[in-house]
């Protein structure tokens, strides 16, 4: 089976950082086109201090969140200071054959004393085919507060389970594992094992979207962050992402390339675990 294309459309940042509410829209969405044929490059300039660190860094969270990933205590600095919360929405195309999915993935993170918590999530969708779009609908919504619910709507979590009572008690492991390890419940290892089983039912649509996202977060989204500024504008490294073929592990791996011309002829290398 050919495996999904998935393009971000938008995202949207409140309270990250020094960015109250910010918004970025890719050119195929601002232009309504829902196609994979094309590339797209977005380029985001401004003052300092406008924002353009706060989209990488989130971009660099939100992968971390899709693939699984604890959050440590270093991303309560990204909670702006005056707030005790921050909200990230990413919304993506994803093309699976003659089937075209909009997605929307929102999270809601929380302080938490010296780090954060995932407060509340939410992954909803539209589909194309045959030239009909469907309504958007809701997934999931999975909210820390709501300990006595799985997730919602209820009708997806027992198409999840598929009337395997065992099933059921690892969704529900799942959710207290997720909270503990301060990860995401829809992307969290535990409960995507489950969400990535093939499934017959209504809840296919669901499980194509869990797994193309976090195909995409750990296989395609790179990220250089500003950490790397100094060693670019000094002209002295450059580091240079890319994706490790063969067991499908996802390991990313991102090397320091020299520049030659200032006489340096080793580098180093940093390797990130997906």
């Amino acid at each position: 089976m050919k495996e999904s294309i998935v393009r971000l459309a938008t995202l949207k940042l409140k309270n990250i950082k020094n960015v109250k509410n910010g918004r970025i829209v890719m050119p195929n969405a601002l232009h309504k086109q829902l196609t994979d044929k094309n590339a797209e490059v977005l380029g985001i300039y401004g003052q300092n201090g406008s924002g353009k660190t706060a989209v990488a860094d989130t971009f660099y969270y939100l992968r971390k969140i899709m693939t699984g990933g604890n959050l440590d205590e270093e991303c309560a600095e990204y909670i702006d200071a005056g707030s005790e919360q921050a909200e990230i929405e990413a919304e993506f195309i994803i093309y699976s054959g003659e089937i075209i999915y909009e997605a929307c993935y929102r999270i809601i993170l929380h302080k938490a004393g010296r780090g954060v918590e995932i407060l509340q999530e939410s992954l909803s969708f539209a589909k194309h085919f045959n030239g009909n779009r469907s309504n958007k609908a809701v997934i999931m919504d999975y909210q820390r507060v709501q300990e006595s619910t799985v997730f919602t709507p209820k009708k997806r979590f027992y198409e999840a389970v598929g009337g395997d009572k065992e099933r059921k008690m690892d969704l529900m492991a799942a959710r207290k594992i997720a909270e503990k390890s301060k990860c995401s419940y829809i992307f969290g290892e535990n409960s995507r094992e489950i969400f990535c089983l093939k499934y017959e039912n209504n809840f296919k649509d669901c499980s194509e979207i869990i797994r193309a996202l976090y195909r995409f977060a750990d296989n395609e989204l790179i990220v250089i962050r500003s950490i790397h500024s100094g060693v670019i504008w000094a002209d002295m490294l450059l580091p240079v992402p890319f994706q490790m073929e063969g067991n499908g592990a996802g390991q990313k791996e991102s090397f320091f390339v020299s520049d030659e011309r200032a006489g340096y002829h080793t580098c180093g290398a940093e390797v990130f675990i997906g």
